[in-house]
């Protein structure tokens, strides 16, 4: 191994691969374009956000691909709170999944899940994510 990279046994790189999105009904504003979120808090009150292109559901039911992917660094010792949403375009969430970080991405192998995302009438869509999590790799001169 280089001695110019260590293990960071502070921080886990998560990768989120979001497949294939499946909704269960046609919202209004959708032809204008869905968006996916992934917000991440932290208990310390950090936070962070990622979003996905826009993408359009033309039949109820049917599977849309996403292939998209987010990567996340987080405290290894902290179980980070983890949502994942869909909303139009002007930002109105439209469904939520809530979960964690350690319940989503439990090991280096991706696994994958399919997250319903519920609004107030049950479920709105199902979406096929891959995880998974390995202690992160960093540069030597990087503070631990």
């Amino acid at each position: 191994m280089s001695n110019s990279v260590r293990h960071d046994e502070g921080a886990r790189l998560c990768v989120l691969h979001a497949e294939v999105i499946v909704l269960d009904d046609v919202p209004p504003g959708n032809e204008n374009g869905l968006i996916c979120h992934w917000y991440v808090s932290m208990p310390t009150g950090a936070q962070d956000h990622i979003e996905s292109d826009p993408f359009v559901v033309y039949q109820p039911g049917s599977k849309v691909k996403l292939d998209w992917c987010g990567f996340l660094v987080v405290d290894a010792r902290a179980d980070a709170d983890l949502r994942l949403t869909v909303t139009d375009r002007n930002g109105n969430h439209l469904g939520v999944h809530f979960g964690s970080v350690d319940k989503l991405a439990v090991s280096e192998q991706f696994e994958m899940k399919e997250l319903p995302l519920v609004h107030a009438h049950g479920t709105l869509a199902r979406v096929t994510v891959h995880a998974a999590s390995q202690i992160r790799w960093t540069h030597v001169c990087v503070p631990a």
